[in-house]
């Protein structure tokens, strides 16, 4: 009897797992090269990124940049292709490298595509890493 428990549990076991679904935001990567002379561009957005989750803020990921404390670059999270409107406050970034949550302003659904956009208030910036909404 103790056998059969043992089997019939690990049927289930296998059965969950075979019909479980994994859930993952979409990460992002992105590259910004952000310039405040006349023939560059002072901001740049991301690809579209689905937003999966219903957390009020989005998370970005700075891996590398030549940010520093005397520029004024932010980040903030704008609507989906064609749609520049600002669904976040706007972040400064302060470092080279760095982890940065940016909060909602705006009501944002689980499901649909917003971008990430970085704009340079003074100066060359690059920056790159990787976003989730």
């Amino acid at each position: 009897m103790k056998r059969k428990s043992i089997r019939v549990l690990s049927l289930i076991l296998v059965l969950v797992l075979l019909f479980a679904v994994p859930v993952a935001a979409q990460v992002i990567n992105y590259s910004f090269y952000t310039d405040m002379a006349d023939d560059a561009d002072d901001e740049q957005f991301s690809a579209n990124a689905l937003k999966e989750d219903d957390l009020d803020y989005a998370f970005v990921r700075v891996t590398d940049s030549n940010i520093t404390s005397y520029d004024n670059f932010t980040f903030c999270v704008v609507g989906q292709n064609g749609d520049y409107s600002s669904y976040s406050q706007e972040v400064q970034a302060t470092a080279q490298t760095g982890v940065y949550n940016i909060y909602y302003n705006r009501d944002v659904y689980s499901g649909n595509n917003y971008r990430l956009r970085g704009r340079t208030y003074a100066y060359y910036v690059h920056t790159e890493g990787r976003w989730e909404p």
